[in-house]
């Protein structure tokens, strides 16, 4: 007999403020809920992993228990978290340096 095992992971973007975390995690996890179910109905085991990297460079613990989930752990883990939020950091900061350019104005 041969199993297969298949993986898939979505993740939401979303920079929540301090307290907010909390309201972000569960709006994002009632958000995939019908995906989920609809995917299991297929068979699949699904599991919803909200996380939040917010634009100053916060990772929130469910990111790090995600990492753990996915298998990566101890310095890994350490730099994926690193890289996560310098990335969100340069990111934002970019983000506010177009606010202005004209190429971005609404259409």
């Amino acid at each position: 007999m041969v199993q297969i095992l298949s993986a898939r992971f979505h993740r939401g973007a979303h920079c929540p403020m301090g307290e907010a975390i909390g309201e972000a995690y569960e709006r994002k996890r009632l958000r995939y809920a019908n995906l989920a179910a609809e995917a299991e109905g297929w068979g699949w085991s699904v599991k919803v992993w909200p996380v939040e990297v917010g634009c100053r460079g916060f990772v929130s613990r469910t990111t790090t228990k995600l990492l753990k989930e996915m298998g990566i752990r101890g310095q890994a883990q350490q730099r994926a978290v690193k890289e996560l939020a310098a990335t969100a950091e340069q990111s934002s900061h970019w983000l506010r340096l177009k606010r202005r350019d004209i190429s971005w104005a609404a259409k």
